[in-house]
């Protein structure tokens, strides 16, 4: 069963360009997901393919005390969308190093949702903009010790992002 395309309406695809995104909405409608089991270290980089719309949706769940770096290069040449969903347990640490590199008219975006479920989690991400981009870090209210970090320069403008618990 596919998901439903989604809208704008959606704060995860107010900017996304659905126009692009209909024709290959089979092919990506459903994340893929993955399991970095206790203890252990997961890490890949992604750089773009030839294709002129190119979208990558993972859920990644992080088990006690293991460990995921992801690092991207965003550069689809009409659209491009990284989306990871991340959730930590205790121990667990992600760090996303990403840069969105937009030509023309193309719109590439880069969108997490990383939720530290346990104590002692740790998300850091590094996003390099020179177009358009989202992200967001969000963990459980009633969590202690639990530290968030990002950072996203754009061109002219920079700002940097730190959440502690």
């Amino acid at each position: 069963m596919t998901a439903p395309f989604p809208t704008r309406k959606q704060e995860e695809w107010r900017y996304a360009d659905l126009d692009a995104l209909r024709p290959v909405w089979q092919q990506f409608a459903e994340p893929l997901t993955l399991t970095v089991g206790p203890g252990e270290t997961f890490e890949k980089m992604w750089l773009p393919g030839d294709e002129d719309v190119l979208v990558r949706r993972v859920q990644f769940a992080l088990e006690k005390d293991a460990s995921a770096r992801i690092f991207v290069l965003n550069s689809a040449p009409v659209y491009g969308r990284i989306e990871l969903e991340v959730s930590l347990a205790e121990g667990a640490q992600f760090e996303l190093f990403g840069a969105n590199i937009g030509t023309g008219l193309s719109t590439n975006e880069i969108v997490t949702n990383v939720k530290h479920i346990g104590a002692g989690g740790r998300s850091r991400q590094t996003i390099r903009l020179s177009g358009q981009g989202r992200g967001r870090a969000r963990r459980a209210a009633d969590r202690r010790r639990t530290v968030g970090q990002g950072d996203a320069a754009r061109p002219r403008r920079d700002r940097e992002l730190q959440a502690r618990a």
